[in-house]
């Protein structure tokens, strides 16, 4: 199968030039890189034209006549790739050598539409603790399935066909980066039981002050407890519940109206995903509702929800524990 990889680039003359030549040192080439720039002002452009020309594969370059942001602009990459499978990629990690080779074998499988591989994560200097992202996910009490970095993951062309654009009623969600074509990508893969996880590490993952995300789960040398206790406020993420819930109903309704689509592509999993969707919104607004009520109000609603299954959607029993002592909202 032909492998394209598409990159999505806006000021990133600092490091892209390591990352491309990570890229040109796999064991199994790609055919083409797709790289859209949204208007970059630095010398990353003049890198990539010279990186163009002696690169042992076709390199495309892209760029926007408007800025259209992270998401969008890794998108529309997405949507000039050629290849019948497609890698995303930063413009500031690093690759190891057997990356393609190895994540280009997960799609044996005809029903894997989505791959997704662990990372090592570093400085900026790819200095590193030997901690990874699925590392830091479990620390912070999440399960594998939680990992959505869009830098680490591969999808099919013909999913990605159906899969994008994300609706523009996702546009208030994009604009605040709660949704990402990332997230989009993983989470609908995962709902419908056609994405493969690869536990292996098969990339740096730099991190550093000019990174388009930042987070407690991206630090390279790993959570600390520290860390849990101030990202484990008393005060409850009500507002963070609230996308959510506006994310699921869009979920939703993109399923509905893809369905045909989905189901000719072969994917026999839509009521299943259906069913979690729903699940997962039901006990999103049981949660807001109940952390709203006074606190000896509150444990038979908890009751309900953990018995309920509710919980899993966050940390199970331990945020059943922190809701009887929230403050509200």
């Amino acid at each position: 199968m032909r492998t394209s990889i598409a990159m999505a680039t806006y000021n990133g003359a600092r490091y892209i030039r390591e990352q491309l030549d990570s890229f040109a040192s796999q064991t199994l080439l790609p055919d083409e890189i797709v790289i859209t720039d949204d208007g970059s002002s630095d010398e990353t452009i003049a890198i990539v034209e010279q990186f163009a020309r002696n690169a042992p594969f076709s390199v495309r370059l892209i760029r926007n006549s408007e800025r259209l942001g992270f998401t969008r602009n890794f998108e529309t990459a997405i949507g000039y790739c050629e290849g019948a499978l497609i890698f995303l990629s930063d413009q500031d990690d690093s690759w190891f050598p057997r990356k393609l080779e190895i994540a280009h074998k997960a799609f044996d499988d005809a029903s894997t539409m989505a791959v997704i591989n662990d990372q090592i994560i570093t400085d900026e200097n790819l200095h590193h603790a030997n901690h990874t992202m699925t590392d830091n996910l479990r620390t912070l009490g999440y399960n594998r399935e939680a990992l959505v970095s869009g830098c680490s993951s591969g999808i099919r062309k013909a999913w990605s066909d159906i899969l994008l654009p994300i609706p523009e009623k996702a546009e208030a969600l994009i604009a605040v980066g709660f949704i990402t074509h990332d997230r989009w990508i993983n989470e609908l893969s995962t709902l419908l039981g056609v994405r493969k996880q690869i536990e292996e590490p098969l990339q740096y993952f730099r991190r550093y002050g000019g990174n388009a995300s930042q987070s407690l789960l991206h630090d390279w040398r790993g959570v600390a407890v520290t860390d849990l206790v101030e990202n484990r406020l008393v005060h409850p993420p009500v507002e963070a519940w609230l996308q959510r819930i506006a994310a699921l109903r869009i979920y939703r309704n993109w399923m509905l109206a893809n369905r045909a689509r989905i189901e000719r592509l072969g994917l026999s999993n839509v009521e299943a995903a259906l069913t979690l969707i729903d699940h997962e919104h039901r006990s999103l607004e049981a949660r807001v509702a109940l952390v709203r009520q006074p606190a000896v109000r509150r444990v038979m609603s908890i009751a309900r929800l953990l018995l309920s299954g509710g919980y899993r959607y966050f940390h199970g029993p331990v945020s059943a524990a922190r809701d009887l002592v929230r403050t509200g909202d």
